[in-house]
């Protein structure tokens, strides 16, 4: 931070300076003024599509979806070739239900980068949602071929298999995600759902305890 505080007394025109530090700030847990750097940035250079999409991740962060997904598309509109970027806008826009047009920009990340497990991963989560299990089968098998460690992609598998009524398979799937993951409350809780359908009551009822531990919310009715 005082780095880029040193940075920018030199050179306080810099865009680059000002998206870095709104960057460093994000990471503090300092999101509004994190969203003053990255808006100063843009104002210096309106043409920097990085300062643009850091702005967006800034608004994302601030739960300003409207306006963080026209920093992206204007972010993709000055550099189209952005896979992070595709894949972000994605994710706002699968959050708001808008499945065409989420699987529009995965599809667009994993044309620039073929072995992005996120983009493979996000296409098979879309297909999940519109009933298409074996495609996105297929595509989630694909994220854990590149990456072994990828957590969503187990998560996702396990949710396939129960949908196929196949409750052994998906515990199976929680259990390698919560391996990875441990502190993710909502993979111990999917893994309680399956024992339950194993009827393996004692053990679905300490998954369920584990995911209460974890965020106390799953405990309302």
């Amino acid at each position: 931070l005082d780095l880029i505080g040193q940075a920018l007394a030199l050179a306080p025109n810099q865009p680059v300076f000002h998206t870095n530090l709104g960057k460093v700030l994000r990471d503090l847990g300092r999101p509004q003024d994190a969203l003053a750097c990255c808006r100063r940035a843009v104002a210096l250079d309106e043409t920097s599509a990085d300062a643009h999409a850091r702005l967006a991740d800034t608004l994302q962060l601030l739960g300003q979806s409207d306006a963080a997904i026209a920093s992206y598309r204007r972010a993709l509109s000055l550099t189209p070739g952005l896979a992070e970027v595709q894949i972000s806008l994605g994710n706002l826009l699968f959050a708001r239900d808008e499945l065409d047009a989420a699987e529009a920009c995965y599809r667009a990340a994993l044309d620039l980068e073929p072995d992005n497990a996120d983009a493979h991963n996000n296409i098979g989560t879309v297909l999940y949602r519109r009933g298409n299990l074996e495609d996105a089968t297929a595509f989630c098998r694909r994220a854990l071929a590149l990456n072994p460690r990828y957590e969503p992609a187990y998560v996702n598998l396990g949710d396939i298999c129960r949908q196929q009524q196949r409750s052994e398979d998906a515990a199976a799937y929680y259990q390698q995600a919560i391996a990875l993951k441990p502190d993710r409350p909502d993979s111990h809780n999917k893994l309680g759902a399956a024992r339950l359908d194993l009827r393996q009551v004692v053990e679905a009822v300490g998954s369920f305890r584990t995911a209460t531990r974890l965020a106390p919310e799953y405990a309302e009715p």
